[in-house]
């Protein structure tokens, strides 16, 4: 009875230990399946490219076709209303002048408006000697050849302060497309240049980008500080010249080579 007992525990605990083995050998395999696999597709989306890169940079002149200016009223008087009533009442001759000009009320923006007490230092002391109220719009001047003679007959209607006039162009993109295309090309003649002397040839073009882009607008700054009086100083109309913008893309191109 116990020697039937024991060689039955025999074969039990021998079952057991194969049954294990197949278990521990089965996820090996199966481990080591599963990895040359993942090497496998590994191998199968490695890149290997030789690149050339190159930078290209592209300018196109225009000729600006549009020009804002800040042009306003500065009125200083003892009293803050009265200055503030005739600042009021030339601001509106102003506009009015403006809008007959043909600009219009989308074109003329409240740029800026303040009430500065004005005092005087001495010893130590300040003492109020009045106010100064100063009220601006940003105008929009759609025909740059009238800009003189609108700068003129503002003057004329009672503004006294001009600043600095930005001249900008209405089509940039336009601009900047033939920008970006004399850039690639540059980018292009280069890559060839360098491929030629390196002795490599040119495969294709893999990937263009954008460094830098744009244009900066032209400002004139030249006596338009402050005009007061300049309406009955001024012996001929207000020369305005808008000169040229560069518009100017950068690029990087990468080539595969061979």
């Amino acid at each position: 009875m116990n020697n039937k007992f024991l060689a039955i525990a025999t074969v039990a605990v021998a079952a057991v230990a194969i049954i294990l083995a197949i278990g521990i050998f089965g996820i090996s395999d199966g481990q080591e399946a599963d990895k040359a696999k993942v090497m496998y597709a590994a191998d199968d989306v490695k890149i290997d490219k030789s690149i050339l890169t190159a930078a290209g940079e592209g300018k196109v002149m225009a000729k600006p076709d549009r020009a804002t200016i800040n042009m306003g009223v500065q009125i200083d008087d003892k009293d803050a209303k009265t200055a503030q009533t005739q600042n009021a009442q030339k601001m509106d001759a102003v506009v009015k002048k403006l809008k007959a000009l043909g600009i219009s009320d989308e074109d003329i923006k409240t740029s800026q408006y303040n009430v500065f007490p004005q005092y005087d230092y001495s010893e130590d002391k300040s003492t109020l000697r009045g106010y100064q109220v100063v009220n601006m719009v940003n105008v929009t001047i759609k025909d740059t050849a009238k800009l003189g003679d609108i700068i003129d007959q503002a003057t004329q209607a009672g503004a006294n302060r001009m600043d600095s006039i930005a001249f900008t162009i209405s089509e940039p993109d336009k601009y900047y497309n033939e920008a970006i295309a004399k850039a690639i090309e540059q980018a292009k003649e280069k890559a060839n240049v360098m491929a030629n002397t390196a002795g490599v040839k040119i495969k294709a073009t893999i990937n263009v980008s954008e460094t830098t882009a744009g244009y900066q607008p032209v400002y004139d700054m030249g006596g338009m500080e402050y005009a007061k009086d300049l309406a009955t100083t001024a012996a001929a109309p207000t020369p305005i010249a808008s000169g040229q913008l560069e518009v100017k893309a950068n690029v990087v191109v990468t080539f595969e080579i061979q």
